[in-house]
């Protein structure tokens, strides 16, 4: 039994899509600039910025002392600069979907 007696290896395999028929890679790539443009107008605003800190950065005090296991996923989604960001969306892109396709 080869390979290409498998079901799956027959045919184009379709994009995946989730909520709005955009693929998943596409959506992470939405959030993540639209975190990048919050972070942008929170140098502007303490209280922003405060917010932002303490839901989008890890700190052990906001992991222990308060709980805010959250902060685990959410501060991949935090960049510092522009080019920081560019470069981690650019490699998500390229990389992520190799990896959509696969699964």
């Amino acid at each position: 039994m080869g390979i290409q007696s498998r079901g799956y290896m027959h045919g184009p395999r379709p994009e995946p899509r989730f909520w709005d028929g955009r693929s998943l890679v596409s959506q992470i790539l939405l959030v993540n600039a639209a975190v990048f443009v919050l972070w942008q107008f929170a140098f502007r605003s303490p209280e922003f910025a405060a917010f932002l800190e303490r839901n989008f950065m890890i700190s052990a005090d906001g992991l222990f002392g308060h709980y805010r296991v959250h902060t685990l996923v959410t501060h991949a989604f935090s960049h510092i600069d522009l080019w920081h960001a560019f470069w981690n969306l650019l490699f998500v892109w390229w990389f992520g979907r190799e990896l959509e396709e696969m699964y």
